[in-house]
Order: C-alpha cells, then sequence, then structure tokens
C-alpha cells in the first residue's frame, strides 16, 4: 500500500521539521484540492535530504507523477531515496531515457541531457549557465534570479558554512586571527561576507564586476577587481590564511590565480561546481570541490530559510504548466507575482530579517 502526501510530511524520514517550513506545508494542503500536477510526468534532479521532503510531497499532492534522477554528484541521502518508493515517487539512475513532461532542477542536469522536457524550472545559478550555453528550445524557468533565493544563500548560507567549520575543527579562535578571503560578492559571498566579518581578523572580497567591488566598499569592505593580470589577483591571497570561492562559475580559481599563491591557506568551495578546477585535487579543497562544502552539513542549509525557495520552485512549476504554450521557448524569470508571495510569507514569520536583505540588496 503506498503511503500518503501527510505521512511522508509527518515521517520520521523528514524527522517531523514540517513545523519548520509552513509555507510548504500550508502549500500542500491547497495542492491536494487543487491538483495543478494531475498526470503529468515530473523528473526531479535534485538534493534530496530531509527538508527536501515538503517539496516533494506538495509534488505529489498536486497531482504529479513523479520521478527523481538518482544523480552520484548530488548529496542525495540514501536511506530517504530507499524509502520514497513507498510514498509513490520512481527512482531512476536514466535521466536520459525518461518520459517526462517537466523537470525540477537543481545544477543544470537536464542541460545534459539528449531527452529535455518541456520545460524545466531550475534553481542554482551554475544550471542558469549550463542551458544558457545549450540555447534549450523550452521554457526554462529561473528561480534563481529571485529574493526568495536570498534567503537561502544570503541568511542561511553562512550559518551552515560556520556550522561546517566547527566539523572540521576551524574555531573560533582561528578564525578571530585569520585573514578571510571571499571570492565573488553575490548572493552567497555577501552572505558570508556580512556574517563572518566581525568573527575574522581581517576580511577581503574579490570579484570580476567593478560595479560589485563598489557596492562591497560601500558596505564597508576591504574590496578589489579582479582582472587578466593573474600576478596582481594572486597578491591579494599572498597572507590568506582561509579563502571562500562563491562565483558560480567553474574552474575560477585554476583561471585567475597562481596555485602558489594557495598553498598554505584552507581552501572552500561555496559552488555547485568545480569552482577549484584542475590546479586542485578534491583534498585540497576543505570537504571536497564537487559540492558546497555547507553540503557535509544535515541539512546542508537550515530548514526554515530553505522553504520559501523550494516552495518558489513548485511555483514556477505551475507557473509553467499552466502558461506553457503562451511562454516563450527562453529563459524566464519568475513572475514576480509568486517571488513576493512566497517572500512576504517568510518575512511575516521572520520580521527581523527584512531590512537585512534591503541594506545588501537594490530590490
Amino acid at each position: 500500500m503506498v503511503k500518503s502526501v501527510q505521512d511522508l510530511l509527518y515521517s520520521e524520514l523528514t524527522n517531523k521539521i514540517a513545523k519548520e517550513m509552513p509555507i510548504l506545508t500550508n502549500m500542500v494542503i491547497e495542492l491536494e484540492t487543487s491538483r495543478p500536477f494531475d498526470q503529468i510526468n515530473i523528473a526531479v534532479t535534485h538534493v534530496v535530504v530531509n527538508n527536501s521532503c515538503p517539496m516533494l510531497a506538495a509534488l505529489k499532492a498536486g497531482g504529479a507523477n513523479v520521478t527523481i534522477c538518482s544523480i552520484p554528484d548530488l548529496r542525495q541521502d540514501e536511506q530517504i531515496m530507499q524509502a520514497l518508493p513507498e510514498y509513490g515517487f520512481n527512482i531512476t539512475t536514466e535521466i536520459g531515457s525518461i518520459d517526462v513532461d517537466y523537470a525540477l532542477d537543481c545544477g543544470g542536469y537536464f542541460a545534459e541531457t539528449t531527452s529535455p522536457p518541456h520545460g524545466v524550472v531550475e534553481v542554482t545559478r551554475s544550471g542558469i549557465h549550463k542551458y544558457e550555453q545549450i540555447k534549450p528550445q523550452y521554457s526554462l524557468i529561473d528561480v534563481d534570479s529571485s529574493r526568495c533565493k536570498l534567503l537561502e544563500t544570503f541568511i542561511g548560507n553562512p550559518i551552515s558554512v560556520h556550522q561546517a567549520m566547527k566539523k572540521y575543527e576551524l574555531s573560533d579562535d582561528f578564525l578571530h586571527d585569520s585573514l578571510l578571503v571571499i571570492l565573488g560578492f553575490g548572493k552567497i559571498g555577501r552572505g558570508n561576507a556580512r556574517y563572518f566579518q566581525n568573527l575574522v581578523g581581517k576580511l577581503i572580497v574579490l570579484d570580476i564586476s567593478e560595479k560589485v567591488v563598489t557596492k562591497a566598499k560601500s558596505l564597508g569592505f576591504s574590496a578589489y577587481q579582479i582582472t587578466d593580470d593573474i600576478d596582481m589577483n594572486s597578491s591579494y591571497l599572498k597572507k590568506a590564511d582561509i579563502l571562500i570561492s562563491a562565483t558560480g562559475y567553474k574552474d575560477t580559481v585554476s583561471n585567475y590565480f597562481h596555485s602558489s599563491a594557495l598553498t598554505s591557506c584552507v581552501k572552500i568551495n561555496l559552488g555547485a561546481v568545480d569552482e577549484f578546477g584542475v590546479d586542485y585535487s578534491d583534498t585540497d579543497i576543505l570537504g571536497g570541490k564537487r559540492n558546497p562544502f555547507n553540503f557535509t552539513m544535515d541539512p546542508p542549509t537550515p530548514s526554515k530559510f530553505i522553504d520559501a525557495i523550494l516552495a518558489l520552485q513548485v511555483y514556477g512549476l505551475r507557473y509553467l504548466v499552466e502558461k506553457n504554450t503562451e511562454l516563450p521557448r527562453d529563459r524566464i524569470i519568475i513572475p514576480e507575482l509568486y517571488d513576493l508571495k512566497v517572500y512576504d510569507e517568510f518575512i511575516r514569520h521572520n520580521m527581523e530579517y527584512q531590512d537585512l536583505i534591503e541594506k545588501y540588496f537594490e530590490l
């Protein structure tokens, strides 16, 4: 007998985290009535941990036939993956051969397959980059460019990074005496700069964009622009104790810096791709270089900060399904109507974050 959506939402499998994710929990109730995905085949290439389960429950509540793609490079909890068929989910290792209508993606995996669906909802910047390279002939809903993504990346991510540092025995005393260099001042870079600025001895921001460097300086950070001058770029790292790479681009560190500048510092990858590249082995990077450093934690991001972006990805799917024949076969940023709806719901539960986000980003 197949277990119900509510069984999944409140099971021991998810450590009963539904109460920490009110947006998705409420969405499940609404979708069980409206069923916008009834009999639609949905593929999911996604991180699968306990706080992913409410999103999966929302898809099933909406009536979808859901196939989860087992991806070696993605963080997918073995116990949860083995249990999901009990709740009516299909599992496959053959992403290129499944018959699907739409996909929820986390890293551009459907950009690499020869059997793309009618439309994709992508949640990562690195995934958007992959799709832009292939110019897909279907609608691509970009959820990464939303306000809601800031809740995960700007607020939630640094908390997990700090916890992961402690896991790897980088103590607060060590941080207090360290020079931390943050490469990339986007959503994740800004969040970590804000979080760690009072925990480290000194902090430097590096970014390729002159405009972004100016923004970092306006917020009080020491910031420098990365150029094609590798010698100059590398000079910023000579005294670094820790380097965090958060650019969203593959091979950034190998392409812009001499490896000799990083021989003695702790190296951390926060990208969904390998940002360090060919000059570095997996063991050179704390926690490995193929997944973001916070993925060494369980869950990778605190549940309250992942709730909104996963809910928005489901809204993105609903928009794609309902408007598909009207949408261009191109990248489409998730409509602000949905983004604000979910973001405002989060802020109602967490008012303390509203002014903080508006200080760091032009919304």
